[in-house]
């Protein structure tokens, strides 16, 4: 092959190099992308009454009359139970949205379950608290 006078050096590879960079790594990307739009389309999204949940547990601490140590290391429990069982929650696929902020009704509310796992956490600490 000879090469036009204007070009000083040639480096052999250089179509290969052109052709993987046109080609190839456009592939692989189109690839990536076409997966997490997929992924994307898989996601749930749902709400929880975030503040219901509070309301319901601050209630329950104003009528249980116990003394201000164990009141915090219930308010301590119950956060860190609130925070595992919303951890899991989105780990399994879902976005999680406070109630206040959803305005339509098309959006799952999984508020008793978080409520039961909650109790069910909840009740797990507790026992290891003891022990």
């Amino acid at each position: 092959m000879k090469l036009p006078e204007k070009f000083e050096y040639y480096w052999p590879g250089t179509e290969v190099i052109g052709f993987f960079l046109a080609f190839v790594i456009p592939m692989f990307w189109i690839v990536w992308a076409t997966d997490k739009i997929w992924e994307l389309e898989q996601q749930e999204i749902v709400q929880v009454d975030m503040t219901g949940l509070m309301r319901e547990f601050v209630d329950a601490q104003a009528r249980s009359g116990a003394d201000p140590d164990e009141t915090k290391k219930a308010i301590a429990r119950y956060l860190d139970a609130t925070e595992a069982s919303l951890a899991i929650i989105s780990r399994n696929g879902k976005t999680i949205l406070m109630s206040d902020a959803v305005l339509s009704n098309d959006t799952r509310d999984i508020t008793p379950e978080v409520r039961s796992f909650i109790s069910m956490l909840e009740k797990g600490s507790t026992a290891e608290d003891e022990q």
